[in-house]
């Protein structure tokens, strides 16, 4: 049972040292507040929309495509989040609404 278990440990061992995955990049102030600029004037880029924002801030088209991925799932759950707190409030017909006032998934809290 034990040569079963090494075996395993070393396999997965290996498996780990062919896939590393590249290093995490932090993007500089700049880059992300251009990102977050473009994001709020358009929630999708195309791929020559993206070559051009990629080469302007530095960055490859794929770090570009994933920042906007993740931006809109952040945007996405933000929203989420913000109907369950509405949901657990007292109703009150007087404030009714689809979405309260001033509420966006841009909005810096």
């Amino acid at each position: 049972m034990r040569t079963a278990q090494n075996n395993k440990d070393c396999s997965i061992t290996l498996r780990s040292q062919q896939h590393r995955r590249k290093p995490r990049v932090l993007f500089t102030q700049r880059q992300v507040n251009e990102l977050e600029e473009r994001f709020k004037k358009q929630r999708y880029v195309t791929a020559s929309e993206r070559e051009e924002l990629a080469n302007t801030l530095g960055l490859s088209a794929t770090q570009v495509k994933i920042w906007f991925q993740n931006r809109r799932y952040k945007c996405k759950r933000l929203a989420q989040d913000r109907t369950l707190q509405l949901s657990q409030l007292p109703f009150n017909p007087l404030f009714a609404s689809a979405m309260p006032f001033g509420f966006s998934c841009l909005s810096k809290e």
